[in-house]
């Protein structure tokens, strides 16, 4: 027997062995004959003699249970039973420890499930650990064996989509540095917060053995971009020897230790080119230049990299790469819009392969000076000439010609891509703003190369008419149609709750208005069809939102299509099926178009992921 100050398992009433409760014991407990001590009725039950056989001589715990609880999922730290709240009415568990009977483990109650409820979860469990459950019914049959579950090891299941690809770089004295580029998916299961991953790799001999030695490098997890399966993480490795084949293999690391290993991918380190492109530069005006090189059989493509030399100054948009992309048919490339008096640096690279791995030699990187006056700009004067409204002036203060025109930058968030109007005055008004906006600006000449003028910060005003802001139409899909949740933002000047909005919308051919007291409205769509808003607050002289539109699919077509962009030059596409359909196997055509080029169509099957 156990003192009462331990026989905390009270898992239910004492609906078997001696009904006589001890005044000293606590509320269904089991009385031993001596009155100095207690059991619970989970003790009871357990075909032990706790009480020297004496009391538990009468207790009748049936010659079985009324159906052992089926479990639903077991997890490294939580167990999920089936119980019906009709059965059941509670249950102990207990961490079970080699050495001790059940009568002598930790038992904790845990209650049973809310009426109405099929199900249990017991969390906060121990990895990689065994627990006895012991259930109470509603009848007069107890659970005569524990049952026994190991929960699932607590460590990180393997990372997802290991690839590998070599990268050559060159020194300072031109020789070449070789380094692998390492990307991969986190893990399914992380099990934990993942602290950093061990990436190992180890040098295979040409008769197949491995090397003794395992290099290990580690990379901390908040250094790359896995937080989601749709990302990709990825990493260099470096000190990797040419004309050598390794092994590469990688692991998640969190509180728990090193988790389950990756799937080991093989890769042969390869020279890279011995020789120059021998590229050179032809200048044909002040913003025109053209690049020749010895073009070589064995090359698949080339990329030209077109890059602007301009001062590190603060508060300026930098003027960004250009990326040529050629067959390996060519051997020259005309470069336009550059500009004048600016130094651009050119790099040809060549793919020898059919991946994506494009190598530099040293002396394939060129530097050239345009001939011609650098053009500069400088805004002069930014005035208010309304709540939504600014007038820019700028001059050019060397360079340019008369009929020198100018791109106008202006954005109220720098993460996203500004909007820009061109003009050829030295005076420009924008207009339809947002209300209650900071704006930057920033002004270039029209050659795309030319640097900009530093940026500058203006705030719009409140406006009673201007147009809601953020308009989205967002599609949703049910069981056998589509509506559209069309929401908006109140400008700043339109805070009351009593605030109507003038709904324009145009449906295919047809177009009709509505109103609504809200900032949003979801209302069913017909397939097929095109729909177009337009939303004003309900006052004269109110300013329309630009459009949104959304085009409802077919009921029997693919929705939902995205592209995401992968490491390299890669695009993953994925796209939700069809809601209805009695096809008993979907196949899709993707079409991709390149300027003029176009992929031929692929047939996929018993996929949604391409």
């Amino acid at each position: 027997c156990k003192p009462r100050s331990e026989a905390a398992a009270n898992v239910g009433h004492n609906l078997c062995g001696n009904t006589q409760v001890d005044v000293n014991c606590g509320k269904d407990q089991f009385s031993c004959p001596s009155k100095q001590s207690c059991l619970s009725f989970t003790q009871v039950c357990n075909r032990h003699n706790d009480c020297n056989n004496l009391d538990e001589s009468g207790c009748d715990c049936g010659s079985g249970t009324e159906g052992t609880p089926a479990i639903s999922e077991v997890t490294n730290t939580s167990v999920t039973w089936v119980l019906d709240s009709a059965i059941f009415s509670n249950f102990s568990y207990a961490l079970v420890i080699e050495g001790l009977d059940a009568a002598n483990l930790t038992w904790l109650r845990h209650p049973a499930p809310v009426k109405g409820e099929k199900s249990v979860t017991v969390g906060n469990l121990k990895p990689a650990q065994q627990y006895n459950f012991v259930f109470n019914y509603q009848s007069s049959r107890c659970l005569t064996e524990p049952v026994s579950v190991h929960l699932e090891d607590g460590l990180p299941s393997a990372p997802q989509a290991l690839k590998i690809s070599t990268n050559q770089e060159y020194a300072s004295d031109d020789s070449p540095v070789y380094t692998v580029q390492v990307t991969w998916k986190a893990p399914v299961a992380p099990r934990g917060t993942v602290l950093f991953y061990v990436i190992y790799y180890q040098q295979i001999y040409n008769n197949g053995t491995a090397a003794t030695n395992v290099f290990e490098e580690k990379e901390a997890a908040e250094d790359v971009v896995g937080a989601s399966s749709q990302q990709f993480s990825d990493t260099l490795v470096e000190h990797i020897e040419t004309g050598r084949t390794y092994h590469f293999w990688i692991a998640a690391v969190t509180d728990a230790g090193v988790g389950q290993p990756s799937e080991k991918q093989t890769i042969n380190i390869s020279p890279g080119p011995e020789k120059s492109l021998q590229p050179k530069v032809k200048v044909m005006s002040e913003s025109i230049l053209s690049v020749m090189w010895h073009a070589q059989p064995e090359v698949k493509g080339y990329r030209v990299t077109v890059a602007t030399e301009e001062p590190s100054e603060p508060d300026v948009i930098a003027v960004p790469e250009r990326l040529i992309h050629l067959p390996g048919s060519v051997d020259n490339v005309k470069i336009q819009d550059l500009c004048p008096g600016s130094t651009v640096h050119i790099t040809l690279a060549a793919r020898y392969g059919d991946g994506e791995v494009y190598e530099t030699h040293p002396k394939d990187t060129l530097r050239n000076v345009m001939s011609g006056v650098l053009p500069t700009v400088n805004i002069t004067n930014l005035e208010m000439n309304g709540a939504t409204s600014v007038l820019l002036s700028y001059k050019a203060t060397q360079g340019g010609n008369p009929d020198q025109q100018y791109i106008i930058y202006y954005t109220d968030n720098l993460a996203v891509t500004a909007k820009n109007v061109t003009v050829s005055d030295t005076t420009h008004a924008l207009s339809d703003l947002k209300a209650c906006e900071h704006y930057f600006v920033w002004v270039r000449p029209s050659y795309l190369s030319c640097p900009a003028t530093r940026l500058k910060l203006f705030t719009t005003q409140e406006d009673l008419n201007a147009p809601p802001k953020d308009v989205k139409a967002q599609l949703l899909r049910h069981k056998d149609h589509y509506s559209v949740n069309l929401t908006w933002a109140a400008s700043c000047g339109q805070t009351s709750l009593n605030t109507r909005y003038s709904i324009k919308m145009k449906r295919g051919n047809e177009g009709g208005d509505f109103t609504v007291q809200s900032t949003g409205v979801v209302f069913e769509a017909m397939p097929r069809l095109t729909y177009s808003f337009r939303i004003r607050v309900d006052v004269p002289g109110a300013r329309l939102s630009d459009p949104v539109s959304v085009t409802i699919p077919s009921l029997s077509g693919p929705i939902n299509l995205i592209m995401l962009r992968e490491t390299g030059h890669k695009v993953v596409v994925r796209w939700d099926w069809p809601l209805k359909s009695n096809w008993p196997e979907f196949k899709v055509s993707l079409m991709c178009r390149l300027s003029k080029s176009k992929v031929h169509p692929s047939w996929i099957s018993d996929s949604d992921t391409l």
